[in-house]
């Protein structure tokens, strides 16, 4: 039998291990995890829960809220046609009683209440020429013997309702002052009658509204079991109780709650705690200013409500805990720590950084994977430094290749040219135009730069121009206009200027068939800009076809360099210097067109120049 002691130094051995200690942890942890999940699951769902309540509510209550906006509306219409209706105001401006003039504001107003939608909720609606006489139409459940002008002139309130511009319903829901047994509850809507042609006040409109109108809104849009439906008017509070609103100051005890996801802006939400029973108070005014419709929602009402979610819970709790357990167990060493340092690594070669890391070597299968990531890492910067290099060496190529495709109709063109003015005049041209021929061709085959400063580019323009104008006869004129100095040092790539200038001559001048001018205007339009605008005055173009300029090389290639395009020289320009620069074309046909280059402004040192001569 084993001793005790050597039992225990076992158990104490075996929670020493690293095995031990995972499980350990493992335990603990899933432990952790699955409270931590119930209790945030339970946090979130709860209050996700009390927000979709209250915005339900919100809802509700907005639809309440338009109903009454709408049932005002048209009782506010009765109210104005009772002020501006001829008869109306012929009996409150009639100083005698007249019965016809009497009896004539009577029907009418019967007609226009029995046409009014509302008029089942209107109790009294009440006119009165001063004091000393009156109409009214009434409801039979609130007819009353009293003294009507008597009771008026005992109403503290009424005076003061006749002085404003809008209503005023200070008073608040009132007892039936006409009625003196079982009287009920009405809001009085008083407006004053004025003279028609002064603002002396003639009469009064004194029309009771049932509160049936603010609890048949409540009841149809916002009634729900176990709730409360409260009207806030200014300076009273009344809780809904059956049909009747009674004063109310409970909600004096609420506080502002801030809830977020509102459905509308002019919401507010409020709570408080009454008895160990928490409630929310969710309101929506109305149209009229000052007044609220208010609906509470109980913490117990959530409480109902979560008790099948409590049990989901519990659940997900016993779900996390045990997975996490079996889960880190048999992939916490062999698979997570791995997968998370070779994911790491690839996020960073995803985001352009091509470092090995050798780390990730281990001796096992997740290190040939790291090995091979590392390779493929090396490989992509050689192929990366492999496509440079390319990309280099085909652009200095194909500009070479321009270089060397000089057209050769070129050539016998200009030398025809020569020979022919030798023949038949003693022309002094011919040494200029030999000139200009060796100048343009030593440019043309000279060096490999392919920004230049921009009087090299003029220098070129100069003497392509002077060949093509005594081919023309001196039918052609040249311009240029540079603003500033600093300007001929501005970078600018070789041969940009004479594919435009061929094309404004060959396109735009010669089909004219009458002298014509290219002017060339270098300035800085902004800082950092350089603006090149090479205008011609010939035939134009229409925009279908200047806007192919600069998508396609025309079929009819240009008489100096085969391939060199207006489309060629864009595409130069922007692979050079960015999508931002470029050519821009805008032409008015039979008026002129004009190509504008956008540069960079940045200086170029000028390169040794051909010698002249």
């Amino acid at each position: 039998m084993k001793h005790p002691s050597s039992k225990a130094n076992a158990i104490k051995l075996r929670f020493r291990t690293i095995q031990s200690k995972i499980v350990l942890i493992t335990v603990v942890f899933s432990l952790i995890m699955g409270i931590s999940v119930s209790a945030v699951s339970y946090v979130i769902y709860t209050r996700y829960l009390r927000n979709d309540l209250i915005r339900s509510t919100e809802s509700n209550l907005e639809f309440a809220a338009k109903s009454l906006d709408s049932s005002f509306g048209s009782l506010d219409d009765l109210v104005r046609w009772c002020q501006n209706h001829s008869s109306i105001t012929a009996f409150a401006q009639s100083a005698t009683n007249n019965p016809s003039v009497k009896l004539e504001a009577w029907e009418q107003l019967n007609s226009q209440y029995l046409n009014t939608p509302l008029s089942s909720y209107i109790a009294r609606l009440l006119i009165t020429s001063g004091m000393e006489e009156y109409i009214q139409i009434i409801s039979a459940s609130y007819s009353t013997s009293s003294n009507i002008l008597d009771i008026m002139q005992t109403l503290d309130y009424l005076e003061e309702s006749l002085k404003g511009y809008d209503y005023n319903f200070s008073m608040g829901l009132i007892d039936d002052p006409f009625r003196s047994i079982s009287p009920k509850q009405v809001l009085p809507m008083i407006r004053p009658i004025y003279h028609t042609y002064s603002s002396a006040v003639t009469g009064c409109i004194f029309m009771e509204v049932s509160t049936a109108l603010f609890a048949d809104a409540f009841h149809t849009y916002a009634s729900m079991e176990g709730r409360d439906m409260y009207l806030l008017l200014p300076g009273h509070a009344y809780l809904l109780q059956g049909d009747v609103f009674v004063p109310t100051s409970i909600l004096d005890q609420a506080v502002p709650f801030p809830v977020s996801g509102l459905l509308y802006e002019t919401t507010a939400v409020s709570r408080s705690q009454d008895s160990g029973n928490r409630f929310y108070y969710v309101s929506r005014p109305i149209s009229i200013p000052g007044w609220y419709l208010v609906q509470s929602i109980s913490d117990q009402e959530l409480h109902e409500q979560n008790s099948t979610f409590l049990i989901l819970i519990a659940l997900i709790f016993l779900v996390v805990f045990f997975t996490g357990i079996v889960l880190n167990l048999y992939l916490q060493r062999l698979v997570n720590q791995p997968v998370r340092k070779l994911t790491a690594h690839m996020k960073q070669i995803a985001a352009g950084d091509f470092s090995s890391n050798p780390e990730l070597e281990w001796d096992n299968e997740f290190g040939q994977i790291g090995r091979g990531m590392n390779a493929m890492a090396a490989n992509i910067v050689q192929l990366m430094d492999k496509r440079l290099a390319d990309e280099k060496e085909k652009q200095d190529y194909e500009y070479r290749l321009l270089q060397s495709q000089i057209n050769p109709h070129f050539l016998y063109n200009t030398l025809n040219s020569i020979k022919w003015m030798a023949t038949i005049q003693n022309a002094p041209g011919i040494a200029d135009m030999t000139t200009a021929l060796s100048r343009l061709l030593k440019n043309i085959s000279k060096g490999n730069h392919t920004i230049i400063p921009l009087s090299e580019e003029l220098d070129l323009i100069h003497d392509y121009f002077t060949i093509q104008k005594y081919r023309y006869g001196g039918a052609i004129s040249l311009d240029i206009q540079v603003e500033e100095e600093t300007l001929y040092q501005c970078g600018i790539m070789r041969f940009t200027l004479q594919p435009i200038v061929e094309n404004a001559i060959f396109h735009g001048i010669e089909p004219k068939g009458d002298a014509g001018l290219i002017t060339i205007h270098a300035f800085r339009p902004s800082e950092g800009l350089v603006q090149i605008t090479v205008t011609d005055n010939g035939i134009g173009m229409t925009a279908e076809k200047a806007a192919a300029l600069l998508t396609q090389e025309d079929p009819q290639k240009t008489n100096f360099f085969r391939e060199l395009g207006i489309a060629s020289v864009h595409k130069r320009i922007q692979y050079t210097f960015g999508s931002g620069y470029g050519l821009s074309v805008e032409s008015v046909p039979g008026d002129h067109t004009a190509m504008t280059i956008l540069l960079p402004d940045r200086l170029r040192s000028a390169n040794p120049s051909p010698e002249k001569g």
